[in-house]
């Protein structure tokens, strides 16, 4: 049987994009009996029919002036059948992306959890008569890999965020510390040999998972836990308790609770500072 034979073409060269054009025609492929080609296009082409995927910009002669305007915080898609063609667009990469697996989603595919298990791609028999449009109801919609987690585990969730439309993603403490060693080293495991994992490797799985963030163009957050530590003196590693004080000259931007100005139980990444006094206020400038 002759294969039937699809076009998929990406204007721009921003990752999301190549990346959600691969996606596309992996899953394409495995859902139906079809050749597909990815390319790289300068602009559409009513004369040449197949996928388009690009932002609103890259689709004015289509689409017209008012949607998918171009946006870095606020995510709008667009599938539209024109003509011979299917136009996936949206306000930003990002939203590219979340328009890619909208187009799968209309059609069956499913991705109830992260992982190579969690995807339901069923069989398809055409790719016509689409038309959505959507803004995403809530700006901010991150999430956070927390606990025991292994490096598997959040490349597999960055993976999964576009498939659920989340637009940010969490990585606590500077190099999300606390979460990588209780799996590496399984504190709670006294079957477990004792293994001690360093900042160094923390800092290098950060760095995968953030270059696996810039292909799909989400927000990152980080630290949050520590930063009010380190203006005064902690460095923002981890939950365990300070075996010194406060210093004397560090205590007054420290919040007072039952009229004593000290770690909140024991911890520095538990304590607050105390926002009435102007020294807190003010932005300081923290250890690297």
């Amino acid at each position: 049987m002759t294969k039937a034979t699809m076009t998929i073409y990406r204007i721009g060269d921003h990752p999301a994009l190549a990346l959600a054009a691969k996606e596309l025609d992996r899953c394409l492929r495995k859902m139906a009996p079809v050749r597909v080609t990815v390319r790289g296009a300068p602009a559409y082409n009513p004369q040449e029919p197949g996928i388009y995927l690009c932002v609103g910009d890259d689709l004015r002669s289509a689409i017209g002036p008012h949607l998918c305007r171009p946006s870095r915080f606020d995510d709008e898609i667009l599938l539209r059948s024109l003509a011979q063609s299917l136009l996936l667009s949206g306000s930003n990469p990002r939203s590219v992306f979340f328009a890619a697996y909208r187009l799968l989603q209309e059609v069956g595919a499913r991705w109830p959890f992260p992982g190579k298990k969690g995807e339901y791609l069923p069989r398809l028999d055409r790719l016509i008569g689409f038309d959505v449009h959507e803004k995403a109801a809530y700006r901010h919609r991150a999430v956070i890999c927390e606990g025991a987690v292994s490096l598997e585990h959040v490349l597999d969730y960055v993976a999964w965020m576009p498939k659920a439309a989340y637009n940010a993603l969490y990585l606590e403490l500077h190099n999300f510390e606390a979460s990588w060693r209780a799996w590496y080293e399984r504190p709670y495991n006294p079957d477990f040999p004792l293994r001690r994992l360093t900042i160094k490797p923390c800092a290098q799985m950060c760095h995968r998972v953030i270059a696996a963030l810039k292909e799909r163009h989400p927000l990152l957050h980080r630290v949050g836990h520590g930063w009010t530590a380190e203006t005064i003196g902690a460095r923002a590693i981890g939950w365990a308790k300070a075996r010194k004080p406060v210093p004397p000259d560090k205590k007054a931007p420290v919040a007072r609770v039952n009229g004593k100005r000290d770690w909140w139980m024991g911890i520095p990444l538990n304590t607050e500072l105390c926002y009435s006094n102007p020294r807190a206020q003010t932005p300081p400038r923290l250890r690297r």
